[in-house]
């Protein structure tokens, strides 16, 4: 009998407990800690640095029309800029 391989921890224990009621050969469990990343947008352009005003980051599909790629690094200043004054607000306190 196998077990299906996406079972959430409560369903993996539940079936361990009903196992462990019958006879059975010995069961190895392995477990994997998967972190994937899978961007929509494979592109991405780095601008400034950290240590002088901060450093930006934009992904973007270079093959999207260009007003789309500008409102993504428009957005993208507009939210360093947030975090920016965040950070002097804070400085204040």
């Amino acid at each position: 009998m196998s077990v299906p391989s996406q079972l959430t921890t409560e369903q993996l224990i539940s079936e361990l407990m009903r196992r462990q009621q019958k006879p059975q050969a010995p069961v190895e469990i392995v477990v994997r800690h998967l972190r994937q990343q899978d961007h929509e947008f494979k592109d991405s352009i780095t601008i400034g640095t950290p240590g002088r005003g901060g450093e930006v980051k934009i992904y973007f599909d270079s093959g999207a029309a260009e007003e789309e790629i500008n409102r993504r690094i428009d957005s993208a200043f507009r939210a360093r800029g947030y975090a920016q004054l965040k950070l002097s607000e804070s400085s204040l306190i």
